[in-house]
């Protein structure tokens, strides 16, 4: 239901056929038939009981306003829109998109933080296979080799000493070998 508040001397109820009537209430009355909804307002003067003079139908009382927590709601806002800087359009700026967008980020950030150390192991693996193909070896038969010598070095460190330390991955290329050859016979 629409309550609107009229201004003094305006009807809520529409005129009588052949009544004159301003330009402003022939506006009320189109809000009426096009909402098609009974609206409480202020009675013209001429139907308020002179005596009375109270509101027809029910008085309209709403609660004042106030403000509540400003400063904390405030700065909370703020850390969200600092945290979506540099968002594409309405992201950065609108604070129903912003509290959207800063939900779906933290979420991909978690998930991503979660991939990362998977794109890692990927990545040594990758740079031990051409290095143990550059000595002779597969991957797979450079760490079986390895855990059968019980060398305890891990894949992080041993893609470093493929990078930076060509010599020393040499030797620990051997030692595979050497492991994977004893088996063998």
């Amino acid at each position: 239901m629409i309550f609107l508040q009229l201004k003094k001397g305006f009807s809520a109820v529409p005129p009588l056929a052949g009544q004159a009537t301003t330009k402003r209430e022939n506006h009320r009355f189109s809000l009426v038939e096009r909402f098609g909804e009974i609206i409480l307002a202020k009675p013209s003067m001429n139907e308020v009981n002179t005596k009375s003079r109270r509101w027809a139908g029910r008085e309209i009382r709403r609660k004042k306003m106030r403000a509540k927590s400003v400063v904390a709601t405030r700065q909370s806002k703020k850390k969200y829109f600092r945290m979506a800087k540099g968002y594409y359009a309405t992201k950065k700026n609108r604070w129903r998109m912003v509290i959207q967008q800063i939900e779906k980020s933290l979420v991909f950030a978690y998930e991503h933080r979660k991939d990362r150390k998977g794109d890692f192991r990927s990545l040594w693996i990758v740079r031990l296979n051409a290095a143990a193909r550059e000595n002779g070896l597969s991957y797979s038969r450079l760490i079986s080799g390895l855990k059968k010598a019980n060398v305890l070095v891990d894949r992080k460190m041993l893609a470093e000493l493929a990078v930076n330390d060509p010599a020393a991955f040499t030797n620990i290329a051997q030692i595979a070998k050497d492991a994977n050859v004893k088996v063998v016979a």
